[in-house]
């Protein structure tokens, strides 16, 4: 361990991360003058709580309840029950405050409820997952969102109202009756309003009219569609909740997008979509998820696939099972995938990579220890600038004979 005078000249966040991995190191508690230095950390608190001491920290919980996320985790996996002392700092954060009511209070947090409804994510996640039900309180500021509004009308409030309108019907004793009832009152609905759909936007009409096919489960008549495919979204909703496969027709709009595209490719196609790849793979959030659904090698897609070391990786890993020599250009520019290509693809040194590993303390410090298996010394200036990783190059590497960096 480094000397006392070298600790205290370290920022907290990382003299506490450094404590914390030795003892990790020996699996056992450190000294109390170390303890004190990692316990006002509430991250590194937390998980030397966690898997050092393997119980209540009482000494350092007035520090860990400070932090949403950390308490709210140190309820979860230490306390395993509701942690009062902590409640007025998770409830603060709505991701946490709806956390810790799903998880750890299993129902509704009425103290937590003020601030989890002013966040349309997490307001929206308490009424489908605890509420089970519209929470009318937070419908102002789930609306501020569109895409978590689009959510909350499909999933929570859809469902619902068209129970009420079911339970609304009298003199219908079958089920067939009384959607026979509802159906004909949506096609009067949809009469009236017909001449009123040209003045509202896009998305507004394909919306309202996959709504109105969501309430019957059924496909609307052919101008209603001719509405809900100029929007991409309701189009590939439309064809997953209502057609449930593939809608032809309506596929050229569905690829203007590449959310919705690869969603189509993804969760209708089953497959590969090639008319919409060029799109999708300019995108890059969408290309990491399309590439998953590639069974073989597909050289269309390879100029796409090489600009991104991630994508290079996965494909050679999965793919090619070998190495991609076209691509080596580009995936050693990335510290991380060079060094991981190096390991599971070539299983040895790979000369070209190391110029740009070598820049990077972390991957250059397991480049050393799983590659070459020594001293890298090429590296060693770049691993020098990282104090945590070149702790860790001293302790595994360099041996006691050898003079440490």
């Amino acid at each position: 361990m480094i000397s006392l005078d070298e600790l205290l000249n370290m920022d907290e966040d990382e003299r506490a991360k450094y404590l914390y991995k030795e003892a990790e190191k020996f699996r056992k508690r450190l000294n109390f003058k170390y303890e004190e230095m990692i316990k006002i950390n509430p991250e590194w608190a937390y998980l030397y709580t966690l898997n050092i001491i393997k119980g209540r920290w009482k000494e350092a919980e007035i520090y860990i309840r400070k932090d949403p996320k950390w308490a709210y985790n140190y309820a979860y996996d230490i306390v395993k029950d509701e942690w009062l002392e902590a409640e007025e700092y998770i409830k603060v954060n709505p991701k946490y405050a709806y956390k810790y009511a799903k998880n750890i209070i299993k129902g509704r947090w009425i103290e937590g409820e003020e601030f989890i409804m002013k966040d349309p994510k997490w307001a929206y996640r308490y009424a489908r997952d605890i509420i089970k039900g519209r929470w009318k309180e937070a419908e102002e500021f789930i609306k501020k969102d569109q895409f978590y509004t689009n959510w909350y009308n499909s999933e929570i409030i859809t469902d619902k109202e068209e129970k009420e309108y079911i339970d609304q019907i009298e003199n219908n004793e079958t089920t067939e009756e009384k959607h026979e009832v509802i159906e004909e009152q949506t096609q009067k609905k949809n009469y009236i309003i017909v001449d009123e759909l040209a003045q509202i936007n896009k998305r507004e009409r394909a919306e309202y009219l996959y709504k109105e096919a969501k309430k019957i489960n059924k496909r609307l008549g052919p101008e209603y569609e001719e509405f809900i495919k100029m929007d991409p979204e309701y189009t590939y909703l439309y064809a997953l909740n209502i057609i449930k496969g593939r809608w032809f027709e309506a596929e050229e709009f569905i690829l203007k997008d590449p959310y919705c595209a690869v969603n189509y490719a993804y969760e209708i196609i089953g497959g590969r979509w090639p008319e919409a790849e060029e799109i999708i793979m300019k995108d890059p959030e969408c290309a990491r998820i399309y590439i998953e659904l590639i069974e073989e090698r597909c050289p269309e897609l390879e100029p796409y696939i090489m600009k991104n070391p991630e994508y290079i990786y996965w494909y050679v890993e999965n793919i090619i099972k070998d190495r991609w020599l076209e691509a080596e250009v580009y995936i050693k520019k990335s510290p991380e995938y060079a060094y991981l290509y190096a390991l599971n693809i070539i299983k040895g040194r790979w000369k070209e990579g190391e110029e740009f590993i070598k820049k990077d303390p972390k991957w250059a410090y397991r480049y050393a220890l799983n590659i070459i298996k020594g001293r890298w010394k090429e590296a060693e200036e770049f691993i020098m600038k990282d104090q945590f990783y070149t702790d860790w190059y001293n302790s595994e590497i360099i041996t006691d004979k050898e003079e440490k960096i």
